[in-house]
């Protein structure tokens, strides 16, 4: 039986409350990129159908 299903919890919403669980609990210094802000979203430049090269 699962548990989450129980209290009313999508799987998508138990596996967010996880991820926001383990993220909490580890150390900063771990935490790959640990300077920046948490994002998903990257944004790439296009020209003539190919994405151009990143900047140093």
């Amino acid at each position: 039986m699962f548990y989450w299903r129980d209290i009313g919890f999508s799987y998508l919403r138990y596996s967010q409350l996880c991820a926001q669980a383990l993220r909490s609990v580890v150390k900063v210094e771990a935490k790959p990129g640990h300077g920046f802000v948490e994002s998903g979203v990257v944004k790439t430049m296009w020209k003539d159908g190919k994405p151009l090269k990143k900047r140093d």
